[in-house]
């Protein structure tokens, strides 16, 4: 593997790097998609979103985080006043209604965080999207929304990973309690332990849009 040192190439080569990784075909099992059934559709979800909705947004940002392509701090939208917030609000309520955002909220600076190993290779590195604070207040509003409507039908009571107070601990104590009881009752158990690699950059994302249809 070769090893660059001028900025220039090395540039080029994260650039060559995501943009293999983050544009894999998906292998979407359509026969399984086919198999979950339709959700009714809550028409609810549809509607403009409040400035208290907004707010609540806003008031979840965190101080002195890294800011996205435009520069503006978190701290802007926090305490920027009334005239910013209603100007905010009504570009938010803009692309709403006509089901697009700005290019600047769709697009992302990518820096790079090291995990483990060789260093010159590029898969030993995390890469993290820095999106624009205003993008994050909208994506902040779907996602509260969505997680008012998700059922146990939706996502199961065992899954801990990507939900408001839950964490690995909580599983941990589930297999804790699972390895005593097999214990008193002198049954085998057995546990399976799976890595994907690369799997949230791998998502297929035309099937995830047909999951989310449902």
């Amino acid at each position: 593997m070769e090893t660059f040192f001028d900025s220039k190439r090395v540039v080029a080569r994260w650039s060559e790097y995501f943009q293999k990784l983050l544009n894999v075909p998906g292998d979407t099992n359509h026969e399984a998609l086919d198999n979950i059934p339709q959700r009714v559709t809550k028409t609810s979800l549809d509607e403009t979103p409040t400035m208290d909705e907004m707010a609540r947004a806003i008031a979840r940002l965190k101080d002195g985080k890294a800011r996205g392509g435009d520069g503006i701090p978190a701290e802007v939208w926090k305490h920027g006043g009334d005239n910013l917030f209603c100007r905010l609000h009504q570009l938010i309520t803009n692309a709403w209604k006509v089901g697009s955002v700005p290019q600047a909220w769709k697009d992302a600076s990518i820096v790079t965080i090291y995990k483990k190993g060789d260093r010159t290779d590029c898969g030993n590195y995390r890469g993290i999207s820095l999106l624009s604070i205003a993008s994050k207040i909208f994506a902040r509003i779907l996602l509260n929304r969505l997680s008012t409507h998700i059922t146990p039908e939706v996502v199961p009571e065992t899954q801990c990973g990507f939900r408001n107070n839950r964490s690995t601990v909580d599983m941990i104590f589930c297999l804790r309690q699972l390895q005593e009881k097999c214990m008193e009752q002198d049954r085998p158990l057995y546990m399976v332990f799976v890595d994907f690699s690369k799997a949230f950059d791998t998502v297929g994302r035309t099937g995830l849009w047909q999951l989310l249809r449902k």
